[in-house]
């Protein structure tokens, strides 16, 4: 991203660090199965929907433990009063 120009000055190009982005999308060596680690789009995406899954079942756990819980403690007491 950052590049000497001709007149020997270091300056700032976006569309390098913008290219060096996109390039794994179009490159075919990265999306060969023996290097799918190196190419972060794919990574990201599997991370994302990684977390999407986790998310939603870690709600869903929650909500299951908090009913069951409830549940478990009014079936665990003695539900029929008795005159003692």
């Amino acid at each position: 991203m950052f590049r000497y120009n001709s007149e020997n000055k270091l300056y700032f190009n976006l569309w390098s660090g913008l290219n060096f982005l996109a390039h794994p999308l179009y490159d075919k060596f990265l999306w060969n199965i023996k290097s799918l680690h190196m190419n972060y789009p794919f990574m990201l995406a599997c991370f994302i929907i990684f977390m999407i899954i986790y998310k939603k079942f870690d709600f869903l756990r929650y909500h299951n433990l908090s009913i069951t819980d409830g549940i478990l403690e009014r079936s665990n007491k003695d539900s029929t009063p008795t005159n003692s």
